[in-house]
């Protein structure tokens, strides 16, 4: 069964991957950056790509193990309307949205103000397909954070 989920995964990722002409490959990039989750979502908002911050945050080991999933999988739904809501504006538009305050969840399941920065994907037709973006807690980017710092 595992095998079949991780399958799907990959077709899912590799069909966006298709999409926007290139592998999506940001790991380097954002696995260097400490406190900053990074995600992509394809235009049926399923996760393609995220790093390890991201996945760890919502307690899975591995990024396969979110592969195909919508944000009603993984948050409250009061969080995930919101999200899905910002995603939605963001693929329809076409215009990115920074510096978005929002609650998100702590490592330990508990809502924190972040910081949200979502920007559109687009296809080699120049088509948006997704919305990929960056979050990190709100303290952080505001350098309000004390060296005796609250649950990341």
């Amino acid at each position: 069964m595992a095998k079949n989920r991780k399958g799907e995964q990959t077709s899912i990722r590799n069909r966006f991957e298709e999409e926007i002409g290139y592998p999506i490959d940001f790991s380097g990039l954002f696995e260097g950056l400490h406190g900053v989750s990074f995600f992509v979502k394809n235009r049926l908002y399923q996760l393609v790509a995220a790093n390890r911050v991201f996945f760890e945050r919502l307690g899975f080991r591995d990024e396969h193990e979110i592969i195909g999933k919508q944000d009603f999988e993984l948050f409250p739904d009061p969080l995930a309307s919101k999200f899905r809501e910002d995603d939605a504006k963001v693929i329809r538009t076409g215009e990115p949205m920074p510096d978005t305050v929002e609650l998100f969840l702590t490592r330990h399941g508990l809502p924190e103000w972040y910081v949200t920065n979502k920007r559109p994907v687009f296809s080699l037709k120049g088509k948006v397909v997704g919305v990929m973006g960056t979050v990190q807690r709100y303290a952080k980017v505001r350098g309000l954070e004390s060296s005796h710092a609250g649950i990341t």
